[in-house]
Formats: structure tokens, sequence, C-alpha cells
């Protein structure tokens, strides 16, 4: 009888090469999943960025709003006026007079975040006035807030409030603040009207400063 002997799968025998091809394909597929994952990485932080633009527009006129709301109140409740004994008064430190925006007495508002700000822990909101092309009698003095936002932000403020999304490129080209950067509270902004065509009667959206080089988100919180 025939004796019978063990020999390992795969040393010696003529099986030895059957595992090869299995392990070759799990490689090769492994290599395509490696891939396509690498490529698909750059557009889903594309997609991230976009989406992320898009929300921080949409809190930007949220809170622009809230500005206006409390000016309303300010202003028609209150009897609050742009000059005069009764004359509003917009800053963090005035919250306790019924003429001030920031007071719960007043305007009855919280004074703004700047965590939607280009650099939230620089930044500040501007309340700036001067006379805004196609609102108002358009040689009064209106009164807007400001925010320094990022170039991507900016599009996405003017696409939701009817502007080219081309635009923020384009306004870099007009200084809105007449050549001095927003400062403080009240600041009278000579040069307000030099704004884009696209942006006059607009009561919200986004302008770049020739000067600075930055982009500001803007809502004009009080027509006078």
């Amino acid at each position: 009888m025939a004796r019978l002997t063990y020999q390992p799968f795969g040393f010696g025998s003529s099986q030895s090469g059957i595992a090869i091809g299995p392990i070759l394909f799990i490689i090769a597929i492994l290599a395509i999943l490696a891939a396509a994952i690498a490529a698909g990485s750059g557009s889903f932080t594309t997609t991230t960025s976009s989406e992320s633009a898009k929300t921080i527009a949409s809190g930007l006129i949220q809170v622009g709003e809230n500005l206006k709301i409390g000016m309303d109140r300010l202003t028609i409740e209150n009897g609050a006026t742009a000059t005069g004994p009764t004359a509003f008064v917009i800053g963090s430190a005035a919250t306790t007079s019924q003429y001030d925006l920031f007071s719960p007495t007043g305007g009855g508002i919280a004074p703004p975040s700047t965590s939607l700000a280009a650099a939230p822990n620089y930044d500040q909101w501007h309340y700036l006035t001067g006379a805004w092309p196609g609102v108002g009698t358009g040689t009064s003095m209106d009164w807007f807030a400001a925010l320094n936002i990022t170039g991507d932000v900016c599009n996405q403020v003017n696409n939701r409030v009817g502007v080219a999304s081309t635009i923020s490129t384009n306004l870099i080209a007009y200084d809105v603040f007449a050549g001095q950067p927003p400062a403080g509270v009240g600041t009278n902004v000579a040069g307000v009207a030099s704004v884009p065509v696209e942006l006059s009667g607009k009561t919200l959206g986004c302008f770049g400063d020739k000067t600075s080089g930055d982009y500001y988100f803007y809502e004009i919180i009080f027509i006078q």
C-alpha cells in the first residue's frame, strides 16, 4: 500500500500558485478605492467650503435684519431720532437708555457677535452714516452696519440679494469708505456714494473696499 505523506499547501506543491491570483485582485481593488477616495477628497473640500460660505451668509443676513428690527423699535416705538435731545445711540457700552439700540428698554437687542467675520478675534461691527445711493432721498444721512468678511461669503451674500456672484471681485475697485477705514461708531463716510451701481437701492449686500482690500457685509438699518 502506498504511503500518504502530508505536504503543506504552497510549498513544493503543484497548487502553489492558486492563492496568488485572488491576492493580486484584492490589492488592485484596494488601489482603485484609494485612488477614488483621493480624487474625491478635493471636491468634498470644495463642497464643504461652499456650504460653509452659504451658512455664514445666511447668518449675516439674519444679524442684519435683527439690527434693523432693533432700530425700528428704537425709532418708531421709542421716538428716537438721528439728532437732537432724543438722538439714538449705537454702541456696545450704551445699554441703559430708551434711546440706546442695545438697551433692553431701547432697541431691545444684544450687540451682534463677530463670529461670522473674516477674523472673529480682530474684526468688529461698524455703524456708519452716509447717503446710500437709491435709498431715501439720496442726500440725507442713512445709517448702516458693516462687518469685514471673506470674498467667498461676500459672493454668497450678494447671491442671496439678487446681485451677480462675480460682483465681489469687481467691488474692490470702489472706495466706499472714501480712503478711510471704518473706525468706531457714527463715522461719517463722505464717499459712501461711490458704490457699484449694482448695489444702488440695495438695503443689504456686500462691497469691497479699495483702500483696505477687504470685503464688507452691510445692512442699512436707518433711512433718513
